[in-house]
């Protein structure tokens, strides 16, 4: 008897210890050949940074405020209609930290000066394959991106 439960503990120690938790993201299931819509703008309060125009104006069209990464270090970011910008990006899974460089780019309204500026100074990213946040390492505000807008 004491043979079998040393069997059945030794055997549930072995699967505890061979499956532990992996804790870095697949950035290339998140990140790679995918477009993230922003879906909104938070502030430190944890309320929308956006007034009700600015809200209906990110809704207004499927086209715009998107973010897209075309391999791992590569991205776009488009805002308002016809303006869209390209940079490069370091993104590491593991630390869940990614920083973009879009050289000088400003936005030439409103919400896409917000979010270019915002994306400047993202150093984290929250988030898997449904929902992601760009937070920025001093502040409270973060981009909220979506697979779709809705």
């Amino acid at each position: 008897m004491t043979k079998i439960i040393k069997y059945i503990f030794s055997t549930i120690l072995i699967v505890l210890v061979t499956s532990s938790c992996n804790k870095e993201d697949d950035i290339n299931a998140i990140f790679t050949n995918r477009t993230w819509y922003v879906v909104n703008l938070m502030s430190s309060s944890k309320e929308s940074a956006l007034s009700d125009d600015q809200f209906q104006t990110l809704y207004s069209r499927s086209d715009t405020y998107l973010i897209t990464f075309t391999t791992i270090g590569s991205f776009s970011v488009t805002t308002s209609a016809g303006t869209s910008y390209s940079g490069s990006c370091q993104i590491d899974g593991e630390k869940h930290t990614i920083t973009f460089d879009m050289g000088n780019a400003q936005g030439t309204e409103s919400i896409g000066n917000t979010m270019i500026n915002w994306m400047k100074n993202t150093t984290s990213y929250v988030g898997d394959t449904e929902q992601l946040e760009l937070h920025q390492e001093d502040s409270d505000n973060f981009i909220v991106l979506g697979k779709n807008k809705r």
